[in-house]
């Protein structure tokens, strides 16, 4: 999955907020309610970047657009984690969990666990 921008963020939130397809103008009137307010082809041009990066779809009916989400926010949310987990730490939990937190404050049963957490997912 590509990266996804703080603007197309919160496109994206309106979107999986909604139980429906929404049209420009719809999401438009939602970015507003929320004191986003950005001119109806801003929204426009990030929904055309959304939709290129597979991330949601459009169909259209009669003269309308309607976006709906292709990748639900804990998918997204997960293949973040671990794309930021890969790039960052070489794929280990375990280095990322350490980089929060000292070896020293943790008892041992806590780095056990923490280690068994880190083996079943990077399994």
């Amino acid at each position: 999955m590509q990266k996804i921008t703080i603007s197309e963020m919160k496109v994206l939130e309106i979107l999986w907020n909604s139980e429906e397809a929404l049209t420009i103008y719809q999401i438009n009137e939602l970015l507003n309610e929320n004191g986003i307010n950005w001119k109806y082809n801003t929204v426009a041009t990030f929904l055309k970047k959304l939709e290129e990066k597979e991330v949601i779809s459009s169909k259209k009916i009669k003269n309308f657009l309607y976006f709906s989400i292709l990748v639900s926010k804990n998918e997204f949310k997960l293949n973040e984690a671990k794309h930021f987990i890969k790039s960052k730490f070489k794929g280990s939990l375990l280095g990322f969990m350490s980089a929060f937190v000292k070896e020293d404050e943790l008892s041992e049963e806590e780095l056990r666990i923490l280690k068994e957490l880190a083996k079943k997912i990077d399994n």
